[in-house]
């Protein structure tokens, strides 16, 4: 059962994939050994002359009602299995994606994060940026005004990303009320560009309770991962956007932080 539960949904789906596969070979090869030998040994006259031995004559019969119930069994196991298809694609979204802002879940993220970062090391010429934000005082939203209004602003917030980035970014809930967003072949430069965006947009919203109306800002921690760089594990990545995202913190919240803006390690500028 760990073992399962250590499993990658991604490794999970190339095994189920490969299941997949190698049952349809495996049907195809012994429905193929079946037709050989019911040709070889011509199967219809044999029924019949095995019912004439026993004075049985309407063997016919027996045949056409093996065949249509053959046939029923076939048109409905195919409808279970795209049924089953279809499950399975429920299923694996609800396993990759958080069920509140519809953003990859952070399992999922560490997953996609470890592969960007494996693609970057096998190239001499790979980059890609890492975003890294959370949400300005957002236990205090909880604790003042309501679970309610807290949910309507993670959701927002994952709405609002999900429009701001291209496709191929990748964007999830890293936890709670930090996200995340991979950029492949992004450098620097137009990452903070996609920060800023992403920030003015969020600080742009209004949210209503029953209370009061309320807005949120981010701080936003963003960095450049090259070949060959210091960063030489994705769980690195985070560790170092994380200290940009403390640098927007410190310097007064709602900004965006990154080694464009500090030309050494940000813990130097503590």
């Amino acid at each position: 059962m760990n073992d399962d539960i250590n499993k990658s949904t991604l490794n999970i789906v190339r095994t189920m994939k490969s299941a997949l596969a190698r049952d349809s070979v495996i049907a195809f090869i012994f429905g193929a050994i079946i037709y050989a030998a019911a040709e070889k040994i011509d199967i219809v006259n044999y029924l019949h002359r095995l019912g004439y031995s026993h004075q049985f004559y309407n063997m016919d019969s027996v045949i056409n009602f093996l065949l249509s119930a053959f046939l029923v069994y076939t048109i409905f196991s195919f409808v279970r299995f795209l049924e089953m298809i279809r499950f399975f694609k429920v299923m694996l979204k609800i396993s990759r994606y958080d069920y509140l802002t519809r953003v990859y879940n952070r399992r999922s993220l560490i997953e996609l994060l470890e592969i960007e970062f494996t693609r970057n090391q096998r190239s001499s010429e790979g980059y890609f940026s890492f975003i890294l934000f959370d949400i300005d005082d957002f236990k205090a939203i909880n604790d003042n005004f309501g679970h309610s209004l807290g949910d309507l602003v993670l959701k927002t917030i994952g709405e609002t990303l999900l429009k701001s980035v291209r496709k191929s970014d990748i964007c999830g809930r890293f936890g709670g009320d930090e996200f995340a967003v991979i950029l492949p072949y992004t450098n620097v430069d137009h990452a903070v560009i996609v920060a800023e965006k992403v920030r003015e947009k969020i600080s742009k919203l209004r949210f209503t309770s029953s209370k009061t109306t309320i807005n949120v800002t981010l701080s936003i921690g963003a960095i450049e991962v090259k070949h060959g760089s210091p960063i030489d594990d994705f769980e690195k990545v985070i560790a170092e956007a994380d200290k940009y995202l403390y640098q927007a913190k410190k310097q007064g919240k709602n900004k965006v932080c990154s080694s464009k803006n500090f030309n050494q390690d940000p813990q130097q500028n503590q």
